[in-house]
């Protein structure tokens, strides 16, 4: 990046205030401004590397990745630009529907409950109760999210 700023002739600073797994890194000068937001690498839930960190992840209710509504190619529509959000069971419409709907979609989502209400955390912590054992721990919460997609745990949830 420090290259990429000097071709630009601009200064690169980085943003103290960034919370949770990502950073943001800023290039800019008086005509150019771009952030860049960093996060550490993420692996898919059905990869050992995901689950080798010593401590779990620390609850952000998706705020690291952002509450956003993420549109992917084919039209369809996220609650999150994390890495889990090519999952259908985080899908809440499409570009077809109206603001309206995608937004009742989400409040009537399993997996937004999940992850922006009741946090992945909880969650985690009640599966474990009823005697689900994870592979291992993970620091990472969107990949923790993506192994929540992948499993059907609703049943365990209610």
């Amino acid at each position: 990046m420090q290259n990429l700023a000097k071709k630009l002739n601009c200064s690169l600073s980085i943003d103290s205030k960034a919370k949770g797994y990502t950073k943001l890194v800023v290039i800019k000068n008086s005509h150019i401004f771009i952030p860049v937001y960093i996060s550490e690498q993420c692996f898919s839930s059905e990869q050992s590397a995901l689950w080798q960190d010593k401590k779990w992840f620390k609850e952000d209710y998706c705020l690291g990745p952002g509450n956003i509504l993420f549109v992917h190619p084919n039209g369809k529509i996220a609650p999150c630009c994390g890495f889990a959000n090519e999952n259908k069971k985080l899908f809440i419409g499409d570009i077809s529907e109206s603001f309206e709907q995608i937004i009742k979609n989400a409040e009537n989502s399993f997996m937004v409950r999940v992850s922006h209400i009741d946090g992945l955390s909880k969650t985690r912590k009640k599966l474990e109760k009823v005697g689900v054992v994870f592979p291992g721990k993970t620091k990472n919460p969107c990949g923790f999210c993506d192994y929540i997609c992948k499993n059907d745990f609703s049943n365990l949830l209610q």
